[in-house]
């Protein structure tokens, strides 16, 4: 029993954790060449979250009014004030204890929801951290119920490691799972729509393409598949990476990017067909943390255990952004998110450290906001 839990947590801490190489000289002829904006240097607040927990998911609202964090099986909802300073709204515990792994916010705001290792997922009030629905991450057919009776808490599906609302219709959730599992689900109704079967590891990365109408999935089996939503099939060849596992990815216009635990920056232009992987990073670089596009998608940031990497698609080149300097030396960074609002001028950058640190900075403080906006 002891082995097996012991198994179980190298999983949670191999998931949870992507744990990233970082050499000294990756610095040597990489500043001074690329125009890259002036980024702000100090962030805006820094303050400690959930008890000195780890914080393992950050996600802001779509009007960058609040941002929602989990620690543990705890998560939080924090506040910007009229000063723009962040201030805790609520904190609650899942009533299960379970580990807490994946989070994300509707884009009409009207709910929150959050995956958990036990195969449960929670719809929350965003207002007041209510509970709404408990959905079980497993296709219906393969749920044993012991009764008629039984508490959807009782009933365990499949580690959830990826959770997103649809952009184009907030009522519908894709869940993703350990076993490479991917379900659309109705969070009004509590019904599955339909599944997507052909991934054969952990789906650990979900983004949303041409408007919401197609699906984008990464994968420890090495791929990465683009699906018609409404279909669940593929619309294009699944993409090969020379990953073994995919960690992250992230989508713009006519772009995808995505991390794995080798040391390089995969990319593809999806305005041509069929899509051509390169390499975009310094080979001296070895990543695998969080990628996330800025809002004009010319640049993207690159989460690394110690400090982020902001890099140009362009000119193929980076320049470091936020440093743990500023925090301490055990203040290891471990998630990151960005938060952008079109119709205002709001621009914030998240960062979460297993000591639970929430740093966040402001980056309409950018001398060169257009170089984002």
């Amino acid at each position: 029993m002891r082995l097996l839990l012991l198994r179980h947590y190298r999983r949670i801490v191999a998931i949870l954790v992507i744990v990233t190489i970082h050499h000294t000289n990756i610095y040597a002829n990489a500043f001074g060449k690329s125009e890259f904006p002036d980024l702000p240097t100090d962030p805006q607040q820094i303050f400690t979250a959930h008890s000195g927990l780890a914080l393992t998911a950050i996600v802001f609202s779509p009007r960058c009014d609040y941002l929602v964090s989990v620690a543990k099986d705890q998560i939080s909802r924090w506040d910007k004030a009229t000063d723009n300073k962040w201030s805790a709204n609520w904190s609650i515990k899942d009533k299960t204890g379970e580990l807490i792994t994946t989070l994300a916010i509707s884009s009409d705001e009207a709910a929150v929801a959050f995956g958990t290792y036990n195969g449960h997922v929670q719809i929350l009030d965003p207002a007041t951290g209510g509970l709404q629905r408990s959905l079980v991450a497993q296709n219906p057919e393969q749920i044993l119920r012991s009764d008629d009776n039984a508490f959807e808490e009782n009933i365990k599906g499949e580690w959830v490691t990826a959770i997103a609302f649809c952009p184009n219709n907030p009522l519908e959730l894709v869940v993703a799972t350990l076993t490479g599992s991917v379900f659309l689900w109705d969070i009004i109704t509590g019904q599955l729509i339909r599944t997507f079967q052909g991934h054969t590891d952990s789906v650990t990365a979900l983004a949303f393409y041409q408007n919401g109408r197609q699906l984008v999935s990464g994968s420890w089996d090495g791929t990465i598949r683009i699906w018609d939503l409404q279909l669940g099939q593929e619309d294009l060849p699944k993409l090969l990476t020379d990953q073994q596992r995919v960690n992250s990815i992230s989508i713009s216009a006519d772009r995808l990017i995505a991390s794995g635990p080798g040391a390089s920056i995969l990319t593809w232009d999806l305005s041509v067909s069929p899509p051509q992987i390169t390499h975009i990073s310094n080979s001296r670089v070895s990543t695998g943390g969080r990628l996330t596009f800025s809002p004009n998608s010319d640049y993207f940031f690159a989460q690394m255990l110690e400090a982020v990497y902001v890099w140009s698609i362009e000119e193929k080149t980076f320049k470091r952004f936020g440093s743990i300097r500023k925090l301490g030396v055990s203040d290891i960074y471990q998630s990151l998110a960005i938060g952008f609002n079109w119709q205002e001028d709001l621009f914030y950058l998240a960062l979460g450290t297993v000591n639970g640190r929430l740093v966040i900075w402001d980056m309409r403080q950018a001398v060169e906001p257009a170089a984002f906006e």
